[in-house]
């Protein structure tokens, strides 16, 4: 089955549900997001620390001093 299928089925199955259901219904599906969300950003940062490890000294000087001042060159839009 796929995406579009399934998305199809869930609103198929929550159609009459009481609002409390439909409730833990959405508490669920913002759980599952959360869950998937951080697996992802943990994958992503052992990448990170991985590349990172492999890195010479002089290859990690140079990473470092790309980031020298780096808050005060590009400051963050409010």
């Amino acid at each position: 089955m796929n995406t579009a299928k399934y998305e199809k089925l869930i609103l198929t199955e929550t159609k009459g549900l009481s609002e409390d259901a439909l409730e833990e219904v959405l508490n669920f599906i913002q759980f599952l997001k959360q869950k998937v969300n951080k697996i992802k950003s943990d994958r992503y940062e052992r990448t990170v620390s991985k590349s990172l490890n492999k890195l010479t000294k002089s290859e990690m000087s140079h990473v470092e001093e790309e980031f020298v001042n780096y808050k005060k060159l590009y400051p963050r839009e409010k």
